[in-house]
Formats: structure tokens, C-alpha cells, sequence
């Protein structure tokens, strides 16, 4: 079994009891939170990149180098590079929407209110909740999203085979 740290050996910072209330409150604020923390802000990024590269390499190689074949060939992988990366951030917002589904569908099954209790450590955290129960270090996660009501991560894929009690 997998564990972190110990927590009666941790350096202890705070804790905090999460009591959610509302069905109706949580699911209109999972779509936003959803959306910020897994937004493609570097493929974006490379999109207006490329964006913005395509036309000028266009203009200049008309205006310098046409009818060179590089020319030609280097306008066909710009295009083909833009087109990928477009197909690229809309399959992460269907994997986006169907992870919003999977998190209403989760806190659709649980039995309301939902009472969630959080200890932090300098080292990570001790989670006990309904879904979910655990000690993790915080370089077990890729990111970490809190607010007042909710406490949201994802795991580091190098972390994956790791058991969870």
C-alpha cells in the first residue's frame, strides 16, 4: 500500500470541514471550474501562433521565394499543422464535456449533504469524503483547484500505478 507521509509525523497547517448543501449550487459551478482547470492555454497559444505565422510566411514567399518548392511545401505543413492542432482543442472540449458528465453523474449518486474533511500538511493532504479517501504528497498531482466549498486535482500520470487506500 502506497502512503505519502504519515500524518502524526507531518508538519500540520490547517484543516477544514466541506459541507456541500446544494445539488442545484454544485452543479451549476462544476461546468466553470471544469473549463478553468483544464484549459489548453499553450495550445491556444501555438494556434494564434500559427495563426498569425501562416499569412506572413504566405505573403513572403510570393513576394521572394514562388515558385520555390520549399515554399510550397513549408505553406502545406503550416496548414496541416493548424488544422491538426484545430482538431486537437476540439477534442479536449469534448473530453472536457464529458467530464463534466462524469462528475454530475458522481455527486448525482452520492447521498446529499456531502460532508468532506481536509487536513494539510506541509508535506500534502488527508482527504476522507464519500468518493473518496487518502493521504497524498503534493507532487502526486498535476494540479490542484481549491475554493470555499470544493477541492479539485488531478493526478500526475507517473503517479498512476500507485495504490490508494
Amino acid at each position: 500500500m502506497y502512503i505519502a507521509f504519515y500524518p502524526q509525523e507531518a508538519t500540520f497547517l490547517f484543516e477544514r470541514n466541506i459541507k456541500l448543501e446544494s445539488k442545484e449550487t454544485l452543479f451549476s459551478q462544476i461546468p466553470a471550474m471544469v473549463r478553468h482547470l483544464y484549459f489548453p492555454k499553450k495550445r491556444i497559444k501555438l494556434l494564434i501562433g500559427l495563426l498569425l505565422a501562416w499569412p506572413v510566411y504566405f505573403l513572403a514567399s510570393v513576394f521572394f521565394i514562388w515558385p520555390n518548392k520549399l515554399a510550397v511545401q513549408g505553406l502545406v505543413i503550416l496548414a496541416f499543422a493548424i488544422i491538426g492542432l484545430v482538431i486537437s482543442i476540439i477534442s479536449h472540449y469534448f473530453a472536457v464535456f464529458s467530464e463534466i458528465r462524469r462528475l454530475k453523474k458522481l455527486y448525482n449518486n452520492l447521498e446529499w449533504p456531502i460532508e468532506s474533511y481536509c487536513a494539510f500538511f506541509a508535506e500534502g493532504f488527508l482527504i476522507k469524503a464519500d468518493d473518496m479517501e487518502g493521504v497524498f504528497h503534493w507532487d502526486d498531482f498535476m494540479c490542484i483547484m481549491a475554493n470555499s466549498t470544493v477541492l479539485s486535482f488531478k493526478f500526475a500520470p507517473w503517479h498512476s500505478k500507485r495504490q490508494i487506500f
